[in-house]
């Protein structure tokens, strides 16, 4: 947890990742709707949903091991379904359309609602798109939500020079997956 004066780029070590990181992370360089392709649409199952994450029609009802479905290109299991993912950020209603850089919205409180990502064993197809987002308050127990660890780094070294990243390259989050959101 953050104070309302502190910056989670600040903390030493792990944390739970902004929501700009999450999402990041989920599309590995992609920009279809899930990271192996499109969804279709957003009511209907599709190949590509069943190899990805455990959901509604899949799960059987429970959660399972991970690393059981196929990673996203950077080796990243169960982003998508399985059980929904804490991110730091305190929700906020809009955050508008097209691409924004580091939207972190910093919890002004510690009952505020946060996002959680990634949806679960028990949601929609729908609800494993890389842009989809939804919220709950962190002070009421759940049983559908874990979390994801990410370490805090500093892209300073040559080598992460010469591939051209930089500390924003890996906050940018994307708000529009095309016509099936």
């Amino acid at each position: 947890y953050s104070t309302p004066t502190s910056s989670i780029y600040d903390c030493p070590g792990y944390s739970l990742p902004t929501e700009a990181e999450w999402e990041y992370a989920y599309r590995a360089g992609t920009v279809t709707a899930n990271y192996r392709s499109d969804l279709g649409t957003c009511t209907n199952a599709n190949k590509s949903t069943n190899h990805i994450g455990w959901y509604k029609h899949n799960s059987g009802k429970t959660t399972h091991a991970v690393g059981l479905m196929q990673a996203n290109r950077w080796g990243l299991y169960d982003m998508a379904g399985n059980v929904w993912e804490w991110c730091h950020d305190e929700h906020k209603e809009m955050l508008g359309k097209g691409s924004v850089t580091n939207p972190v919205n910093e919890p002004s409180k510690l009952a505020s609602n946060r996002i959680i990502r990634g949806g679960g064993y028990m949601a929609e197809p729908a609800f494993l798109r890389a842009a989809q987002r939804q919220n709950t308050n962190p002070t009421i127990p759940r049983y559908n939500i874990g979390f994801r660890c990410v370490r805090r780094i500093r892209f300073y070294d040559e080598f992460s020079k010469d591939l051209g990243w930089t500390t924003s390259s890996a906050q940018q989050i994307h708000r529009d997956d095309g016509p099936d959101h």
